[in-house]
């Protein structure tokens, strides 16, 4: 016959009628139900019988369990402000201050924040992504990407910058004090060593020191105002309309010199231009225009030709100096008009 006693089931108080010969227990849920067989290692058990002496076992028995779990719910310490756990936690948890990660945290179901969160890195494909070693060692090698693996960290790229917080403007500062492509102004002297200063354009400067110069070709002309275009190598001699204009007459006086249009150094450059103010080599090598045969070595004058030279006739005696147009440096051997290279001045 049975008997009625209290005992806690789902969660309330209820009187539930026990059979003397049966075996009860606490199930997952809370509630107080029969069992067959021998109960689990950590199940509280209760029986019908009135044995004292299996009384006191169940209760010894039980009492063992409690202990145990007592023991080994908590699995660490709690000193009012941070929890330390030390062995594994199989239940849900709910932190509700700072939690600090001193070893592995295997994650099987969900961890309540108390209404915080725990920021992903990407979007997450499924509850456990988020604590997935694969899945946040992918992220963080998606920061790097394909840079370099000198600089494919944090520390790297802040250590390039010279640890300054303020790199981006440390830079524009100092691109502002490069001097432009364009051009500008220079506040201190430049100091090229043993290097050379090369170009295809013009350099123009106030004064010029140095030990030595050179130059593509080979002449030094000044600018003169002429009454004429005249074209490279014409003789010129002083006079005309203007202070220039083309010599004529053997061995006429009054040279300028010879039309040249590369003159090596050229001076009263901002005169005008070439066609109204040629430039007229006085000294150094420049093509001219001849007539007849010319032998290397001949003195060479003005002839009846406009603008075109001869070889001076007169062996036994020179051309006064201002008839002089230069020294013939090539050989000419047909007749008629033509080059050659001459060497002008005296």
């Amino acid at each position: 016959m049975g008997r009625r006693r209290k005992f806690k089931s789902g969660g309330s108080e209820s009187e539930v009628t026990i059979d003397k010969s049966k075996k009860y227990k606490w199930d997952s849920k809370g509630d107080f139900v029969e069992f067959t067989g021998d109960p689990g290692a950590n199940e509280i058990t209760v029986s019908g019988s009135k044995s004292s002496l299996r009384r006191l076992a169940e209760i010894e028995r039980n009492i063992g369990i409690l202990a145990t779990t007592l023991t080994t719910s908590d699995d660490g310490t709690d000193d009012g402000n941070n929890a330390s756990f030390s062995k594994n936690v199989n239940q849900t948890t709910r932190f509700k201050k700072a939690v600090r990660l001193d070893k592995t945290l295997n994650m099987q179901d969900t961890i309540d924040m108390n209404g915080d969160k725990i920021t992903e890195v990407g979007t997450c494909t499924s509850g456990t992504d988020a604590a997935n070693k694969t899945y946040v060692d992918l992220q963080i090698s998606n920061l790097g990407d394909t840079a370099p693996a000198a600089l494919n960290t944090l520390n790297e790229l802040a250590a390039a910058m010279n640890d300054d917080a303020s790199f981006s403007a440390t830079v524009t500062n100092s691109i502002a004090t490069k001097l432009p492509k364009s051009g500008g102004t220079m506040s201190g002297n430049i100091a090229m060593g043993g290097s050379d200063i090369t170009g295809g354009g013009d350099a123009t400067f106030t004064n010029f020191h140095g030990q030595a110069t050179t130059a593509k070709y080979a002449d030094l002309a000044e600018r003169y105002a002429a009454d004429a275009t005249y074209e490279e190598g014409t003789v010129m001699s002083f006079g005309g309309e203007a202070e220039v204009t083309s010599a004529q007459g053997y061995g006429s006086t009054a040279i300028a010199g010879v039309v040249s249009t590369k003159p090596a150094f050229a001076m009263n450059s901002e005169a005008g231009s070439s066609e109204t103010h040629p430039y007229i080599a006085l000294q150094g090598r420049v093509p001219c225009k001849v007539t007849g045969t010319v032998s290397k070595g001949d003195i060479l004058v003005a002839s009846e030709v406009s603008g075109t030279a001869t070889k001076w006739l007169e062996s036994s005696v020179d051309p006064r100096m201002t008839a002089y147009v230069g020294i013939a440096i090539e050989d000419k051997t047909t007749d008629g008009e033509g080059y050659i290279e001459v060497k002008v001045g005296k």
